[in-house]
């Protein structure tokens, strides 16, 4: 049943359903807002046609919901190592990665979104091969900022051509990776159209164990959306091992602690729910209606004082 417009909340719509019709129905029927367009139909969104991108927002139009962030993948596989600033976006590598990120802000300015997403480059693998591993968030080589600053910079100027923001978001596999060192790339770019998508999972499965309220006190400043999913270490005894997602709630990162803390800081942006959590016998759209429906709790306790608790597990993950 749709329950009025939630303006708070937002989804990833794949995290729902790939085809997007699909996805936004959804997203409606639970009253969310917004939604973050990454995958549709099985391709990345910066794949699609034009025809495909009008489709889009039509469906757009149909359920109400509007487009918050574009969610491509510029720069996400982009090695910056032995390179110079000069060297990286005269390269041929940053100029196809600046064509995808051309690609995502025209969408984005025909759907009417906010952001497009961006990310600080790829951190070397720990090894090849190997299962991926957390590691304490690291810190970024001060001979490699200055690259990363550059690559940015230039993506910053092209998104002012577009009248868009940028939104790099933490992913462990980045320089961007925590708190701490999304602060510190934004800080170094110095530009107002960067902004961060912080994402306290993501976080964590990087090493930064106090992801909130040390990374999120780092990267408060630049804050412009939210990422809402959970995580937790496969094996407990393992702290620098392999890590699973989970249920938001139920996981390790402090959610009831982090969203007080959007509360008391007067954050206006968005919660925008991005499920990963896959476990067995429930389809996507049902464990990103079990995601939200802890959030929704979890946030009512926040704003209401109630006395809500989040669900209870529907299965390991």
């Amino acid at each position: 049943m749709d329950q009025g417009t939630l303006t708070r909340f937002a989804v990833v719509a794949d995290e729902i359903n790939l085809d997007p019709e699909i996805a936004c129905r959804v997203a409606r029927e639970l009253g969310m807002a917004a939604v973050d367009l990454n995958t549709l139909w099985g391709k990345q969104i910066t794949a699609l046609s034009d025809g495909e991108v009008r489709s889009v927002k039509a469906v757009l139009k149909t359920y109400g919901l509007r487009p918050y962030m574009i969610a491509g993948l510029p720069f996400k596989f982009l090695p910056v190592e032995g390179l110079t600033p000069h060297t990286l976006v005269a390269g041929e590598a940053f100029v196809r990665d600046l064509r995808i990120l051309q690609r995502s802000l025209e969408i984005g300015q025909a759907l009417g979104a906010t952001c497009a997403r961006v990310h600080a480059f790829a951190w070397p693998p720990q090894a090849p091969g190997a299962p991926v591993r957390r590691r304490d968030g690291g810190k970024i080589p001060a001979e490699i900022l200055p690259t990363i600053v550059a690559g940015l910079r230039e993506a910053c100027a092209l998104a002012a051509r577009y009248g868009l923001k940028l939104g790099l978001e933490n992913v462990r596999a980045s320089y961007g990776n925590c708190g701490h060192n999304l602060a510190e790339v934004c800080d170094a770019v110095g530009d107002p159209r960067l902004r961060v998508v912080w994402d306290p999972a993501n976080a964590f499965v990087s090493g930064e164990d106090a992801a909130y309220p040390d990374g999120y006190a780092a990267a408060l400043p630049h804050i412009d959306h939210i990422h809402v999913k959970d995580a937790r270490l496969a094996d407990p005894a393992q702290p620098s091992g392999a890590t699973v997602w989970e249920c938001v709630g139920r996981g390790a990162v402090d959610w009831a602690g982090q969203l007080r803390a959007l509360h008391r800081d007067g954050y206006a942006g968005m919660l925008c729910v991005e499920t990963h959590w896959s476990p067995p016998g429930l389809t996507p759209e049902q464990a990103t209606r079990t995601t939200f429906d802890n959030l929704r709790r979890l946030w009512d306790d926040v704003v209401g004082g109630g006395h809500h608790r989040p669900s209870p597990g529907a299965g390991a993950s």
